[in-house]
């Protein structure tokens, strides 16, 4: 599955199939985290009333909206380096250099992304919301 139409040059397609794939792979990854183990964990281990399983369900899609947000945007800042080089029309020896040395941090990046914006982005809303929820008699649990 192409998005580039017949005139772009092959880098262009290639740069497009490797985002897609990373892309992919990367939200997938992410929904999979935090719907299936946190879900299960959430919703196997508390004792919660079914209408207060929709705040808490509300909670978690919204939480999981910003994590993906904030990842997204560190991630295209993270590609940044890579995608010049398939965006310039004749990439330097040195663009070529700093491309190839950041793919090779790209799984430190990952790690940093996993405990920057995928943590944050998600634990910080939630925690305020559910903070909200409770003040506001929504949700009844302890605060421990």
């Amino acid at each position: 599955m192409h998005f580039l139409t017949k005139h772009e040059p092959t880098g262009g397609r290639v740069y497009t199939s490797f985002l897609a794939q990373l892309l992919r792979n990367y939200l997938f990854g992410s929904t999979v985290a935090v719907v299936g183990v946190g879900g299960a964990l959430v919703f196997s281990t508390l004792s919660v009333p079914s209408n207060e399983r929709f705040a808490l369900g509300a909670i978690m899609a919204i939480s999981l909206i910003i994590m993906i947000a904030c990842e997204l945007f560190v991630f295209y800042r993270h590609l940044l380096p890579i995608q010049a080089i398939f965006k310039a029309q004749q990439p330097t020896s040195g663009q070529l250099k700093t491309a190839y040395l950041h793919t090779h941090k790209f799984p430190v990046l990952s790690v940093r992304r996993t405990y920057g914006p995928h943590f944050l982005g998600l634990l910080l809303p939630a925690v305020s919301m559910a903070f909200v929820c409770i003040k506001l008699g929504f949700i009844k649990l302890p605060y421990f």
